[in-house]
């Protein structure tokens, strides 16, 4: 499916990926930005349940003998709401590998919900 109209400005898709029932799709733009979506049982095409912008990334850096680490992860604030989307970069021998995204819903410093994918 194309992305629905609404979501067609962007430079490029950082991350998107299906974790039952929802589909996350982050999104770098033209200013440097980043931009949070969701749909809840739907698909990409219908217009997004959740549009956040402003997000930002951090990305602290691990490492070992040949094989690298890299966690991604992507802070959305709507109102009181912070949305965190994060996964592991996997590198190894000039290979990647994405593991263990997730999805943290928080009300404060409350956390109202976390999404993993399952493997």
């Amino acid at each position: 499916d194309l992305v629905n109209h609404s979501l067609l400005n962007y430079d490029a898709i950082i991350a998107e990926f299906y974790i039952e029932p929802y589909i996350l799709r982050i999104d770098l733009l033209s200013d440097g930005s980043y931009r949070y979506a969701s749909w809840k049982n739907k698909s990409i095409s219908e217009k997004p349940d959740i549009v956040i912008n402003n997000g930002y990334r951090s990305t602290p850096v691990e490492g070992g003998k040949g094989v690298h680490s890299i966690t991604e992860e992507f802070t959305f604030q709507n109102n009181e709401y912070f949305y965190i989307f994060s996964y592991e970069m996997i590198v190894y021998n000039g290979r990647y590998s994405c593991e263990s995204p997730s999805l943290t819903v928080k009300q404060k410093d409350k956390v109202l919900m976390t999404l993993t994918l399952e493997e």
